[in-house]
């Protein structure tokens, strides 16, 4: 009987050892599939962390509000790169530590791209994201000068059926059927975007604007009137209606800052050398401002988009041009090379000014 008992035991030993032997593949594979979701959980984790970066960082790029689309790529938080001309470069690298680098994002350096042709040569600037430090950033866009186009594209005769159809876009009786076949120059679209706009009668215009909660269309503001409206409901931001007299005197002070800030800006330009003997065609201010509290961060005055910001040729005989010497202020001939930026300024300052008593008498 002992004996028995012995072999049953050691059967029962057996069928253990087996029982384990056979269950240690599946605890190895529960045990692997489990690190295998604990993985993938982490993943997860990452992937969301990392959208709503990706969230963040894609609102904030979203602020640009003229220019080339896609011309601008983040690099971090508070720095983008943007792919320009040696023009833009130039204009960065030679007003490093002046007066008006108060007003430019800060430069932090480039990479150089040549090409096989010379109008194939770009830069990638490092530049700052002046939007960063606002938590909803609202943002406006000003082409200045009475000219947005080069001398040099003034014989360029190579007809551009996109242009075309752009011009088509922003006023259909300005372009005619064989031209939306066949194209139209670079000049004519770009004069014809000039007259649609305010460009030609106040050296300014609205390029578009960014505000949280607001669409504003800015391509057809021409008329003094339009533009005081539209300034307004910058101004105003996603709160077209103040409801207290705190939200009015928030405004009133936002209005008064960036005067405060062109005003500035207008005397450093009418003393600067550099401005003085280069033309700035196709620049723009871009005022930021932040619509969540005005205090978070001081809002601002940047000047933006030097690529075809250009030194004066030698004048030739024909030219009234001063040697030396661009006004800015008045109109453009062939071959004075005048802007009319500061013609421009002026104007936009002075529209400006009016836009305080604007926000109070449509609040009473």
């Amino acid at each position: 009987m002992a004996q028995r008992q012995l072999n049953e035991g050691g059967s029962r030993w057996t069928h253990i050892v087996w029982l384990f032997r056979s269950f240690m593949p599946v605890c190895k594979q529960v045990k692997r599939e489990g690190s295998a979701v604990l993985a993938l959980q982490a993943s997860v984790r990452g992937l969301m962390v990392r959208s709503q970066q990706s969230k963040k960082l894609l609102r904030q790029m979203t602020q640009q509000v003229g220019g080339h689309p896609g011309a601008l790529t983040r690099l971090s938080d508070d720095k983008v790169s943007k792919n320009t001309s040696r023009r833009e470069l130039i204009v960065y690298q030679a007003l490093q530590g002046s007066d008006l680098a108060r007003f430019m994002p800060l430069f932090y350096g480039f990479d150089d791209r040549p090409g096989a042709l010379e109008k194939d040569h770009y830069v990638i600037l490092q530049i700052q994201d002046v939007t960063a430090d606002y938590k909803k950033p609202c943002v406006m866009d000003i082409k200045m000068g009475t000219r947005t186009f080069l001398e040099s594209e003034v014989t360029n005769q190579t007809l551009r059926p996109d242009l075309a159809e752009k011009l088509y876009k922003l006023n259909p009786h300005a372009v005619t059927a064989d031209e939306l076949k066949d194209g139209v120059t670079k000049l004519r679209y770009m004069q014809c975007r000039e007259q649609t706009s305010s460009t030609s009668l106040h050296g300014w215009r609205i390029e578009g604007i960014s505000c949280p909660n607001l669409k504003i269309e800015t391509k057809k503001v021409r008329e003094y009137s339009e533009l005081q409206e539209t300034l307004e409901a910058y101004l105003r931001g996603s709160r077209q209606k103040h409801h207290s007299q705190q939200g009015l005197k928030w405004r009133l002070e936002l209005q008064r800052a960036l005067l405060q800030q062109m005003i500035d800006l207008k005397a450093i330009i009418e003393a600067s050398v550099f401005f003085s003997d280069h033309e700035f065609v196709g620049s723009s201010l871009l005022f930021v401002y932040d619509d969540d509290n005005c205090y978070n961060a001081a809002p601002g005055v940047w000047m933006i988009d030097f690529a075809k910001t250009m030194a004066l040729k030698a004048p030739d005989t024909k030219s009234k041009r001063v040697v030396g010497a661009v006004r800015h202020r008045i109109p453009w001939e062939l071959g004075n090379q005048e802007d009319g930026y500061l013609l421009g300024l002026d104007s936009l300052i002075d529209t400006w000014r009016g836009i305080g008593q604007r926000l109070v008498d449509s609040d009473n």
